[in-house]
């Protein structure tokens, strides 16, 4: 696990809001990296490399009200495909992070959630085809909440 983190740190805060000029309501806009990075797992060990959203594991917990569209913008900072995938959410197709849905090294991908289920914990990880079971145990879990 990540060292760790202060509350400022544990929930990502809106880079910006904007209106949806179609439903009128308002969007708020993040960005989150998928990156590597290193950690002491066991003691007397070389530390692990791991992957993480903004560098951590568990990523960053994104909370919003009920309702409020989102957009997370996934920059993939690491070196192999990744695809993120939303537990809980009635996600539209282009936007479920199902496994061959490839976020490539150097690539973004912005998704949208509507986010118009009742109120419960979600957790988003990646489901990038090979490394759905190795990345989720190892470093790309996470939660969202609204």
């Amino acid at each position: 696990m990540s060292p760790p983190r202060t509350k400022k740190e544990d929930s990502l805060t809106p880079c910006r809001k904007v209106i949806n000029p179609v439903t009128n309501k308002e969007v708020w806009y993040y960005e989150m990296d998928i990156k590597p990075y290193t950690q002491q797992v066991y003691p007397g060990k070389q530390p692990a490399r791991l992957v993480g959203y903004n560098g951590t594991s568990p990523g960053p917990t994104i909370i919003v009200p009920r309702g409020t569209e989102t957009v997370v913008r996934f920059v993939n900072h690491g070196d192999r495909e990744s695809s993120v995938h939303l537990h809980g959410s009635p996600s539209r197709a282009p936007f479920d992070g199902w496994a061959e849905d490839l976020i490539l090294p150097g690539q973004y991908k912005d998704y949208y959630y509507p986010n118009s289920q009742s109120a419960r914990f979600l957790w988003y990880h990646d489901h990038a085809i090979h490394f759905v079971s190795s990345d989720t145990l190892e470093a790309l879990p996470a939660l969202t909440s609204c």
